[in-house]
């Protein structure tokens, strides 16, 4: 029998199993996939943005996660593990700024003090008697306690809060976020696919202002992307918005008259401003064009394009001070398990790491 068994072999499951064993407890990964940390190294495209040095209430879908990541200092519980790390334009990412060097990082303290790791193994169903019974695909574990880190099925992840729902528990339902919006009218992006360019964007709802960000926009064959649009992916989650219209100004450094001054000089029309294509597609509405780009968008709804997804166990059914269910004291979840996700900038992976903190520092 463990003394823990943390189900999911992701950051805040990796995490919380070093934290644990470190003071002396008997801990199992059950992992559903051939390794553990797969998703890690593609996060930050690579690079691993870990956390950031700007945080509040807002970078979060529920306030609740402020309150598990505001007294967390990533960059000094990193450098516990032996990880060195570094500030880019308030983003805290690994010095080598390698996913592969976090993961290394993790898997040696691991090894060090003695995680027991067990892929290829799928948590089927939870039983709760004198212990706590893990039924998988390579035969039942037993420990004293449980803890959910499996995550979602945003990228190439597994989404086991069945495990939990047949104990109880609310799930709220997942829904994409931090995915890239479908253009409506493929006519507004005609002939953009692989043009990158920054912009003020503005998402609007039936007419009133959700949310605007400075940023980098990708533009794809089918819709846009980059982080600015990501981020607007979320808010759409937050309000529930089926579609809606983003504006895109090119030049918020300028006025709209000033704008109409430039475009006056044919030579600069054409190629003193924007992106040959995307020129001409601005074009068409003179300064309108340029200072106020309109894209109808719906978000997409692929799982393998989202980052994070919303939704997961009720947040209103833990105590987040120990990462405990309500229902039952054997049980408890970290991480994406939970129904919080977070913008872009590393706030994902910071919940992650304070919420293994938080349920590992009660033992």
């Amino acid at each position: 029998m463990f003394d823990f068994c943390i189900i999911g072999g992701g950051a805040s499951g990796m995490y919380a199993s070093i934290l644990l064993a470190k003071k002396g407890y008997s801990v199992a990964v059950l992992e559903a996939n051939s390794r553990v940390g797969k998703k890690l190294l593609a996060t930050g495209n690579g690079k691993c943005n870990l956390s950031n040095t700007i945080i509040n209430a807002e970078c979060y879908n529920t306030p609740i996660a402020f309150s598990v990541v505001k007294n967390f200092d990533m960059q000094k519980q990193m450098l516990e593990l032996g990880l060195v790390t570094k500030v880019k334009t308030g983003r805290v990412y690994p010095f080598s700024e390698q996913a592969n060097n976090v993961l290394n990082i993790i898997l040696c303290n691991m090894q060090k003090y003695g995680v027991k790791v067990i892929t290829d193994c799928l948590a089927q169903e939870i039983k709760i008697n004198d212990c706590v019974t893990i039924k998988t695909s390579k035969g039942e574990f037993c420990c004293k306690k449980v803890c959910l880190a499996t995550g979602s099925k945003a990228s190439f992840g597994i989404d086991s809060l069945h495990l939990y729902e047949k104990l109880g528990h609310s799930v709220v339902k997942n829904n994409p976020a931090l995915v890239p919006l479908i253009a409506k009218k493929p006519e507004q992006i005609k002939g953009l696919n692989g043009v990158r360019q920054e912009a003020q964007v503005s998402l609007y709802d039936n007419g009133k202002l959700i949310a605007t960000e400075f940023g980098e926009v990708q533009f794809r064959k089918d819709g846009i992307s980059g982080i600015v649009i990501l981020n607007m992916s979320s808010k759409m989650c937050r309000y529930n918005m089926e579609s809606g219209v983003c504006y895109l100004d090119f030049m918020p450094e300028f006025t709209s008259l000033q704008v109409e001054e430039l475009l006056k000089n044919d030579i600069t029309a054409e190629f003193g401003v924007l992106n040959k294509n995307l020129m001409q597609n601005a074009i068409k509405y003179g300064a309108n064009g340029i200072k106020k780009y309109k894209i109808d968008v719906v978000k997409s709804m692929d799982e393998k394009l989202s980052q994070v997804m919303s939704g997961g166990l009720s947040v209103n059914e833990f105590d987040f001070d120990k990462m405990q269910s309500k229902i039952n004291n054997n049980l408890y979840a970290i991480g994406e398990a939970l129904n919080v996700d977070g913008i872009c900038g590393g706030y994902n992976l910071l919940f992650a790491f304070a919420s293994s903190y938080n349920f590992a520092k009660e033992f």
